[in-house]
């Protein structure tokens, strides 16, 4: 019949590529995707893509001073003698947080999908960095100068809310998924570079355990205490070998240590690298995904994200975008057959 034509289901590869259970997932959250306003749409694109308008970008930037500021003021309330610690300074929180909890609530009321709506990190992290007015209220919205005055809820509230604030700025930063794939990649080869770490710091604490005298190093706790602050080079100083076999079991200890240190970090730093040198192609896989779960399933969608000005919006480098660009002919091909 006439009308909108549904795009072809890939068939499976002879080398069995994953390419169609992907597609099939991202399929099925097309259609669990519920039905939205012109105006819900709007705001949805407006708070998840800062370059979709100059409306978008400005809200971002808002945002993000806001959030910045509100980091100093929580961090100078903590001092035992703050400057501002009047009424004035409690009801600046309490608005930071109403401006908080307002954003997360308009994004839950305009997200497509409530059930990934709180499957999202992000998501999460904003509702509990708006949680915290719960606690104010606890508290009769009073300003507590000095940690001797504190509760427990009080204490949460200097200790957390910095923190919870500060996680807000991931949602910014679209580098971090780099991170998050390097780590991914070294992961591979850092749990047998653990093991061994482990095997080094426990064999030494046995070492230190017997050469020290018992006034000296009384438990094993204490001399895996004494045996990891020499291992990370720390030395709090708190205790030290008394002997001069202990001593030369300290000294070999760290040498050691400081030698393997060495290896998982030039892992997990060459990993990186590798990931920063493709990071187009990674930021354009992680885009693409974002806005076909946020589009329509049809062949539309894929000749947008697959179009000049997308590339244009994600910063693509002239390969990525030569490669976009054969991705949408050979789809154009597929959806004629």
């Amino acid at each position: 019949g006439v009308g909108h034509e549904t795009p072809p289901t890939p068939q499976l590869s002879e080398n069995g590529s994953m390419w169609p259970s992907r597609w099939h997932r991202l399929r099925e959250e097309f259609v669990k995707s519920r039905e939205r306003t012109f105006l819900l749409e709007k705001m949805w694109k407006v708070m998840e893509d800062p370059q979709s308008s100059s409306f978008a970008s400005a809200w971002e930037r808002c945002m993000c001073f806001l959030i910045g500021v509100s980091i100093v003021t929580a961090l100078m309330m903590t001092a035992n003698k703050p400057f501002w610690n009047d009424i004035s300074a409690c009801m600046f929180e309490v608005a930071v947080e109403i401006v908080f909890a307002v954003e997360i609530f308009t994004r839950l009321v305009a997200c497509p999908n409530r059930m990934r709506f709180f499957r999202n990190p992000y998501n999460i992290v904003d509702i509990l960095s708006a949680l915290p007015i719960g606690l104010r209220v606890i508290e009769n919205f009073r300003v507590i100068t000095g940690r001797e005055a504190c509760d427990i809820w009080c204490s949460m509230l200097r200790s957390l809310v910095p923190v919870l604030r500060l996680l807000k700025f991931l949602r910014h930063f679209q580098q971090f998924h780099l991170l998050l794939k390097a780590f991914a990649v070294a992961l591979e080869a850092l749990p047998i570079m653990i093991f061994i770490y482990v095997l080094i710091m426990m064999g030494f604490t046995s070492a230190i355990y017997i050469v020290e005298p018992a006034d000296n190093v009384e438990s094993f706790m204490k001399a895996l205490w004494l045996a990891i602050v020499s291992m990370t080079t720390v030395g709090y100083g708190d205790i030290s070998p008394s002997t001069d076999a202990g001593r030369i079991v300290v000294s070999v200890f760290v040498f050691a240590s400081s030698m393997y240190m060495a290896i998982p970090l030039g892992i997990i730093g060459n990993a990186f690298n590798d990931v920063w040198k493709d990071r187009d192609h990674i930021l354009l896989m992680q885009k693409t995904r974002t806005l076909l779960i946020q589009a329509v399933a049809s062949s539309h969608a894929m000749l947008v994200l697959t179009s000049r000005s997308f590339c244009r919006r994600c910063s693509l480098s002239t390969t990525t975008r030569s490669m976009a660009r054969i991705s949408r002919i050979s789809w154009m091909t597929t959806a004629r057959k």
